[in-house]
């Protein structure tokens, strides 16, 4: 999971490119980007993404 002030896709960008989820690798995982609103102190966004299970 990661939170961005920016768009959701870019929290997700971020999870991939960094490789969070590689010592998981042959799990099932889901990765969440959570966009928030700094000024309304809210959730103004999110996307959810599955990874498949690398063999």
């Amino acid at each position: 999971m990661e939170l961005k002030k920016a768009p959701a896709e870019k929290a997700l960008q971020q999870i991939r490119e960094k490789g969070y989820g590689e010592k998981y690798r042959g799990k099932n995982l889901y990765y969440v980007g959570i966009e928030i609103d700094t000024e309304q102190r809210n959730l103004k966004g999110y996307r959810i993404e599955q990874s498949t299970p690398a063999v």
